[in-house]
């Protein structure tokens, strides 16, 4: 059960999911994959179920745009095929050497903060870093030839993000910028356009009548859950919808 359908093995009734938002995954292909409105997501480990989240940063994936800033870099729109297959992919490359490209994000007040973004080297071997400072630090990752999300945490208030070529003429692409305030741990990607979007959390839920004893009961949950320091997350939760408890 909830490896690829909602069904019960055992039991009777159907589940019931909700979220009120759309959602990507990571589909059978390996692709990143949109979800509609209160559609499960079912990823190679199965059902995923995620908290609610917003994406501060805007423009995710059209790094030419105004809202990022480049120095030292030049932006090529539309270059390549990203993660989710689409012909998206911006291609970076450094114009001097320690070419930035950063996105202020406002004034937002001190917490944990996330920074992730899909990278594929084009050319080159120098290091590739990520800022969450507007570069008073930062942090080199290994890029390889294939697509991956790459993640730097930090807390501190009004995060600038952003990327750096250290080597001239070295490129890479770049995809699915994402930001994510008071959290500890990255969640699957969330497309900003001009404004943050904000995806909301899943719920599952399975009726009690026909599946359970009202008066005794024991319920084994085997899960793979993440904790976020600044919100509470729970896995199972119990609840009466009726006086008789069904």
């Amino acid at each position: 059960p909830l490896k690829s359908s909602l069904a019960l093995s055992r039991g009777s009734g159907s589940a019931t999911f909700a979220r009120a938002s759309t959602a990507t995954y990571i589909n059978s292909a390996g692709n990143v994959a949109s979800a509609a409105i209160d559609a499960p997501r079912f990823e190679a480990n199965g059902l995923l179920m995620e908290g609610q989240r917003t994406n501060i940063c805007l423009q995710s994936e059209t790094l030419d745009n105004a809202a990022w800033v480049a120095a030292n870099i030049t932006v090529g729109a539309n270059d390549a095929a990203a993660p989710d297959g689409a012909t998206t992919a911006e291609l970076l490359t450094a114009s001097l050497a320690n070419g930035t490209l950063i996105q202020d994000l406002g004034i937002i007040a001190s917490a944990a903060k996330i920074f992730t973004i899909y990278l594929k080297r084009k050319t080159g071997t120098g290091n590739i870093d990520l800022t969450l400072d507007n570069g008073v630090g930062w942090t080199t990752k290994s890029i390889t030839t294939s697509w991956a999300k790459y993640s730097i945490t930090q807390t501190l208030a009004n995060p600038d993000c952003g990327i750096r070529i250290v080597t001239n003429g070295d490129a890479v692409w770049a995809w699915g910028a994402q930001v994510e305030d008071s959290a500890s741990f990255a969640t699957s990607y969330i497309p900003t356009v001009a404004a943050s979007v904000t995806r909301v959390r899943d719920s599952l839920t399975y009726p009690l009548a026909g599946n359970f004893n009202s008066n005794a009961f024991t319920i084994v949950a085997i899960c793979a859950g993440l904790q976020d320091d600044n919100v509470p997350n729970s896995i199972v939760e119990l609840y009466k919808t009726s006086s008789s408890g069904a």
